[in-house]
C-alpha cells in the first residue's frame, strides 16, 4: 500500500503527539484516491474537535472525514496554484523588463491575444 510507516491496511496511526493534526493531514494527502480507508484515527484539540462538529452539522460535509478530505484537497490546489505562480512570476523575470508605458504593453497583449483568436 505504503511505505509510510504511519499507514497500515485500513487506518492511520500518528507517531508523535505534538504534531497528530499535521501529521494526519499530510498522510492524507499522501493516500492515493483508490485507496479505500475504512478507519481514521485521530487527536485533535477540543476547540477543533469542536470545530469539525459545528461544520459538519451546518450539513456540508457527511462526517469529520469527509471536512479533512475537503481541507486536504483544498491545501492541495493552493499549494499548485502557488507553484503555478511563482513559475510565472520566474518566467516573467527572465523575459526581461519592459521600458514601455503599462497600459500600452497590456493593448499588445490584447491584440496580439485577439489576433490568435482569430
Amino acid at each position: 500500500m505504503t511505505n509510510n510507516p504511519h499507514l497500515t491496511q485500513g487506518s492511520i496511526h500518528q507517531a508523535r503527539p505534538k504534531c497528530r493534526s499535521a501529521n494526519l493531514l499530510a498522510a492524507m494527502a499522501n493516500l492515493e484516491d483508490n485507496v479505500v480507508m475504512t478507519q481514521l484515527s485521530k487527536i485533535l484539540p477540543p476547540d477543533l474537535e469542536s470545530w469539525i462538529a459545528a461544520r459538519v452539522a451546518e450539513g456540508r460535509f457527511f462526517d469529520a472525514n469527509d471536512y479533512l478530505r475537503e481541507l486536504v484537497r483544498r491545501d492541495r490546489a493552493e499549494v499548485e496554484d502557488t507553484a503555478w505562480v511563482r513559475a510565472m512570476i520566474e518566467e516573467g523575470e527572465a523575459s526581461g523588463y519592459s521600458d514601455s508605458d503599462p497600459a500600452t504593453l497590456i493593448e499588445e497583449i490584447i491584440a496580439e491575444r485577439r489576433s490568435r483568436r482569430g
